[in-house]
């Protein structure tokens, strides 16, 4: 069965890749500060929306990875980001997902952490079918967790740990 789970992850992370089911940055280098990063989101998002945004962004902190697809089965962008504070332990990441209900605000549907092992791109995500797929590594094993959001609510619906 853990087999199964885990090919039909990466089965699902890879169609999603292909076919350009969400947009992701993995920063390899360099954390983007939120200025930065508001940029990027600049290029495909209304102004009012990334304005929105950084109004809910907590100040001071590095993204260090992000994801956009849609989790709430709107046809509207749906994003999940990865950041650092200085008051995080160094290998752990706190993770927000926004739900864009209306094209112009994001509403935060959930926040936690993950935790990084290796590199920071253990820390990853990938939207498929209205699920949320989420990477991270907790010590030596590697943790997969699905989410879906329905009725206004971001719901931890699997994790699997290898």
């Amino acid at each position: 069965m853990k087999k199964t789970f885990i090919i039909l992850s990466l089965i699902a992370i890879l169609v999603s890749i292909k076919s350009g089911a969400q947009v992701s940055g993995s920063n390899e280098s360099t954390d983007f500060e939120v200025e930065t990063f508001l940029s990027i989101l600049d290029e495909f998002l209304p102004e009012r929306l990334v304005d929105n945004l950084e109004e809910q962004l907590p100040k001071g902190v590095k993204i260090v990875n992000y994801g956009m697809g849609d989790i709430s089965n709107d046809s509207l962008p749906d994003l999940v980001i990865a950041y650092k504070t200085n008051t995080l332990p160094k290998n752990t990441y706190k993770v927000m997902v926004f739900i864009d209900e209306n094209l112009n605000t994001f509403t935060k549907a959930g926040e936690f952490n993950a935790q990084w092992r290796d590199t920071p791109e253990d820390v990853a995500f990938t939207f498929k079918n209205q699920r949320l797929y989420v990477s991270s590594r907790k010590s030596e094993k590697w943790c997969f967790e699905i989410y879906s959001y329905t009725n206004n609510k971001l719901t931890l619906q699997a994790t699997e740990i290898y």
